[in-house]
């Protein structure tokens, strides 16, 4: 995706493209950013499930002592 050439603003009575930027970097912040929060929700999801009761299993869940919780 190319930016239109500064004389071609003058239509929107612009001496020069009022909104600068490159597009493609924004694309690439924009996958990288998905990625992202690919990872937070996954990270997320992951921690839910350890977080839940049913998941807790042993010792450690039953608060035995020697179940490898210092004291």
């Amino acid at each position: 995706m190319t930016r239109p050439a500064a004389h071609r603003w003058a239509v929107l009575d612009e001496a020069s493209d009022p909104v600068p930027g490159d597009p493609e970097e924004v694309a690439r912040l924009g996958r990288q950013l998905r990625k992202t929060a690919e990872a937070i929700e996954k990270e997320a999801r992951e921690i839910k499930e350890l977080a839940s009761v049913e998941n807790w299993k042993g010792k450690a869940a039953t608060g035995r002592p020697g179940a490898g919780a210092r004291r």
